[in-house]
């Protein structure tokens, strides 16, 4: 309803909020998706068909430690942890752009899901992550 002084094309606040999407959750540090997302993504997969054949939808996931957090920690102390674990998490974005979800399970641990015809590039982002590993972050 418009009141006086409102402008009638302009949708009141109710429903902007209705029309504004949700907002996406990020692990603040990374930048990545947090655990819960990546939770309720496996369960939405896991349920999902592929398009007109009712068969499972394939998937895969990379689950992965960033090596030498603790050692970070201790040295440098958790800022250095931190820029190690942001360093990881935008190297393992870079090698998987097509991934169905980048994200962090908590600590060290991060995680890339794949879906569709995207699990067969999981064993090619296998290997530039551990040659990644291998010239340091």
């Amino acid at each position: 309803m418009a009141g006086p002084g409102r402008d009638p094309a302009r949708p009141t606040h109710a429903l902007a909020r209705r029309r504004r999407p949700p907002a996406v959750p990020v692990d603040a540090l990374t930048g990545t998706r947090p655990r819960e997302a990546i939770e309720r993504l496996i369960v939405r997969m896991s349920s999902a068909t592929g398009p007109g054949t009712g068969a499972a939808c394939p998937a895969a996931c990379v689950l992965f430690d960033v090596v030498g957090l603790k050692a970070a920690n201790a040295e440098g102390g958790f800022s250095a942890g931190d820029a190690l674990l942001r360093r990881a998490a935008e190297r393992v974005r870079a090698a998987c752009p097509d991934a169905a979800l980048v994200g962090r399970l908590g600590g060290d641990e991060l995680v890339v899901v794949f879906s569709g015809p995207l699990v067969g590039p999981a064993g090619a982002v296998l290997k530039i992550l551990a040659s990644d590993t291998t010239s340091g972050l």
